[in-house]
């Protein structure tokens, strides 16, 4: 009972500082443009793929992209411009608001062309939680944001092409420099309007194919793996109801020490987040991340303090070598894809749910974890330490924690239930937790617990928590890979 006070009274902290942090006013760093920069190959692909066939969906798609910051309305505004016409780029270039580098004028920094948008610091419960995993959030993205870039160079530009002057006779060389310079590949693009004949224009659209074929041939990949993910949960539900499953065998005299162990766990991980976020301070990504996630495994020694023995621990908790290394690794594929229906039911509820509220998910606006600020400002070493933690640290920390000990002890505590009632129950409820003590926010609450429920299915199919853990590390090594392809474009 007590245990559970202090994992629930934690667990709530930790949201309720979620809920009750200010919001940051918005950035833009790295990561925001080369992920508008991403979404404009891949509409300008389309177009250039299908032709005019695409070209009532990529012209709505593109009218209904309405970002908030300057320099990310700028950027769109290239999109307008190529895919439906330099007037419709003019009319959201007049609408940016002019800044200090524009004006000449000193912003809110009081140092002339500095972005008057700035960071908040946030809560420490929230960053030391963002710090488990990659340490404090990037110096980098603690400044001024980048200023609305090159406007008035497209104004020009855009205005010779309406007078049909594809040349853009109005702009400089050393500008055009500066446009490719500032917007990069969405700065060619701009340079190299639809009529024009050039070398430009044809590199300029075959990276834009590349990246449209590389986005079609992941979602077919994703689509295909996701069927037989769906064909996995339909087997697995039904061997649970018919009690064919193999899986775990109750062990209720420790259930009440697995609750205890998970309480301390939980402790000593949100208070080495804090410590470690204190001593380290930022720049050091690696340091407090393993401090927290390895520090906080101590709490194992709990289960021997209260006499349960180093077999049994490894028994009941998972951690054998299941029938055998190749099969475990294909259950590990086999979790993998049970969890993309149920991120994809996950995802949908969530798109939903923000549309009620006024809002809308996109690519550039969902929920993501702090370490992908990391990824796209870190330097390499910084970057290679939070691939460790996020493939292979994290993942059998955390499936030790949730699939091991949480889950665990609600197994053996539901164990009066029907099997399958027992399974579904301990399933949500540890899979709700997992996702509340993660720092992406509320918004993906709903994803991360489809993710967990997917692991914790396959803890309960497999009876080991080998397949959980190889799984959870190829999800997260999925997500750094799409990152990292995205900040490469």
């Amino acid at each position: 009972m007590v245990a559970w006070v202090v994992i629930l009274a934690v667990t709530l902290l930790v949201a309720a500082m979620q809920m009750l942090q200010p919001a940051r006013e918005v950035e833009e760093g790295r990561l925001e443009r080369a992920m508008v920069t991403f979404q404009a190959r891949y509409l300008v692909g389309a177009a250039s793929v299908f032709g005019e066939r695409a070209a009532g969906p990529v012209e709505r798609r593109v009218e209904a992209w309405q970002p908030q910051l300057p320099g990310q309305q700028v950027r769109v505004a290239v999109v307008a411009g190529e895919l439906i016409g330099p007037e419709a780029a003019l009319e959201r270039l007049r609408a940016v608001e002019e800044t200090p580098a524009e004006t000449g004028e000193k912003g809110e920094t009081g140092e002339t062309g500095q972005s008057h948008f700035r960071g908040e610091v946030r809560f420490p419960t929230s960053h030391s939680l963002a710090a488990a995993k990659m340490g404090t959030v990037p110096a980098g993205r603690s400044g001024p944001a980048e200023n609305p870039p090159a406007r008035g160079i497209l104004l020009r530009l855009y205005e010779d092409y309406s007078e049909n002057r594809l040349d853009g006779p109005s702009v400089e060389e050393a500008e055009r420099e500066q446009l490719q310079q500032q917007l990069g590949w969405l700065g060619e693009l701009a340079l190299a309007p639809p009529g024009s004949d050039t070398a430009l224009r044809e590199r300029v659209l075959a990276d834009a194919r590349r990246t449209f074929y590389l986005v079609l041939g992941a979602l077919a990949a994703l689509g295909l793996l996701g069927m037989v993910g769906f064909v996995g949960l339909v087997l697995f539900l039904a061997f649970l109801f018919a009690n064919t499953l193999p899986g775990l065998q109750p062990a209720p005299e420790h259930s009440g020490v697995y609750a205890e162990t998970f309480a301390w766990w939980l402790v000593l991980f949100v208070g080495l987040s804090i410590v470690g976020g204190l001593v380290f301070g930022p720049g050091a990504v690696g340091a407090a991340g393993f401090l927290s996630m390895i520090g906080s495994l101590a709490a194992l020694g709990w289960p021997a303090a209260r006499g349960v023995s180093r077999e049994q621990l490894r028994d009941e908790l998972g951690w054998t070598g299941g029938r055998g290394a190749g099969a475990e690794l294909v259950a590990a594929v086999g979790c993998y894809a049970m969890a993309i229906p149920l991120v994809v039911l996950a995802v949908s509820l969530t798109g939903i749910l923000a549309g009620f509220a006024g809002q809308s998910l996109q690519l550039n606006t969902a929920p993501a974890h702090p370490a992908a600020e990391w990824i796209a400002e870190g330097t390499w070493w910084q970057r290679i330490q939070i691939l460790v933690l996020a493939c292979v640290v994290a993942p059998i920390v955390e499936e030790i924690a949730f699939r091991g000990l949480l889950y665990r002890h609600l197994r053996d505590a539901t164990r009066t239930m029907r099997r399958g009632g027992s399974v579904l129950l301990s399933a949500v409820v540890s899979s709700v937790l997992f996702a509340l003590l993660h720092p992406q926010g509320l918004l993906a609450v709903p994803a991360l617990t489809a993710i967990a429920l997917a692991l914790t299915f396959m803890r309960e199919w497999r009876g080991t928590l080998v397949p959980s853990i190889v799984a959870h590390g190829l999800n997260n090594a999925v997500v750094m890979a799409v990152l990292l392809t995205v900040l490469a474009q």
